[in-house]
């Protein structure tokens, strides 16, 4: 059933419109996440895991703005993360000489990989951050989290997804591209932040893509000089999913289950 719009300011053009049913995490990225015997997909907080078929979302931003951020971010980012069948982004790094290479990455510069859009993933990763911070969002009946807390970050990003700014200062994205043909989890991780000395991270995955955000003065100079927004494009081909896998799975073990309890497996979903 078609949700229905209201009418509101739109949070990211500050306009009064029609306003749409706006997903935190894309609405397309929930289908990659069933198990093949599912039609839900598997959320983890701190606190609970749970399986749930309903999407995260609220009315939020105008139609005009859900269109942006589509083209801008979201369209390109989903075709290329791991669906299935599909693995386009670790297919065209695969395909590439890498920068530099350890026994557990790989450093690819997208300036010399024809048809890798890192413009594409760099605006869809401050896009999620921005919507968890931009408003509370509720995660069950009982659960609301956020506003995310980024300071004085959030107008910069606000006038950088409205493409009236270039990326914002004191800001990098790094980039980590799961080196599996069939990634290990599907599971939706909404961004979580911690603090560190002079600046603060924000983590968050979608299936085969690990995205993580620095905000602050005191970004380490390794980290501003291999992000994905600075002139060497940087991104990673990596096995953070044994490490994601295994924090995930520490989650299913000990926190509360609520509704019905997942299965502690991973898995694969259905190919689309």
């Amino acid at each position: 059933m078609r949700t229905q719009e209201i009418e509101g300011v739109c949070r990211l053009c500050h306009r009064h419109r029609q306003l749409k049913d706006s997903h935190f995490l894309p609405r397309a990225l929930y289908k990659f996440c069933f198990r093949p015997e599912e039609t839900s997909a598997l959320y983890v907080s701190d606190s609970a895991t749970w399986l749930s078929s309903t999407q995260v979302s609220q009315h939020l931003l105008c139609g005009e703005c859900e269109q942006r951020f589509n083209q801008n971010g979201e369209e390109w980012t989903l075709w290329h993360c791991y669906r299935g069948k599909h693995f386009r982004l670790r297919q065209l790094l695969n395909a590439a000489q890498p920068d530099s290479v350890s026994d557990t990455m790989r450093l690819y510069s997208a300036n010399d990989i024809p048809g890798l859009n890192i413009e594409a993933l760099v605006y869809f990763a401050i896009s999620i951050l921005w919507r968890g911070a931009a408003a509370s969002w509720r995660f069950r009946r009982d659960e609301i989290d956020g506003p995310i807390e980024i300071g004085p970050y959030q107008e910069p990003f606000r006038r950088y997804l409205l493409g009236m700014d270039s990326f914002p200062l004191n800001t990098a994205v790094t980039i980590s591209v799961a080196n599996f043909e069939s990634p290990l989890l599907r599971a939706l991780k909404f961004p979580q932040g911690s603090i560190a000395d002079g600046y603060r991270t924000f983590l968050f995955n979608i299936p085969g893509i690990s995205f993580m955000i620095f905000v602050g003065k005191k970004i380490p100079d390794e980290v501003m000089e291999f992000q994905a927004a600075g002139p060497g494009r940087f991104i990673l081909l990596t096995d953070y999913e044994k490490y994601l896998a295994a924090d995930i799975m520490f989650k299913l073990k000990t926190a509360k289950s609520i509704g019905k309890a997942p299965k502690l497996a991973l898995w694969g979903g259905t190919s689309v």
